[in-house]
């Protein structure tokens, strides 16, 4: 990976799975959490924060879970 596309971040735990995330270069901190039952939704999940990355590699990722979702709730319903 070089310096170009590389992003630099320093994670903070707040409390649980809530998380505070400071990126590089004064742009703003971003709070992540895990949705119930883990966390309290105070913030987007980390894996939505990720897409804020802009990686094709994270967006592949995020439409092959979503597909997946997408066909397991289709087999589930087929199946009953």
């Amino acid at each position: 990976m070089n310096d170009s596309t590389r992003v630099n971040l320093r994670l903070e735990q707040q409390q649980n799975y809530r998380c505070t995330l400071h990126f590089e270069e004064g742009a703003p901190t971003l709070t992540v959490d895990e949705p119930p039952p883990l966390g309290e939704a105070v913030g987007p999940s980390p894996a939505v924060a990720t897409l804020l990355t802009g990686r094709w590699q994270v967006i592949v990722f995020m439409l092959a879970m979503v597909a997946g979702m997408f066909f397991t709730a289709l087999e589930t319903q087929r199946s009953h």
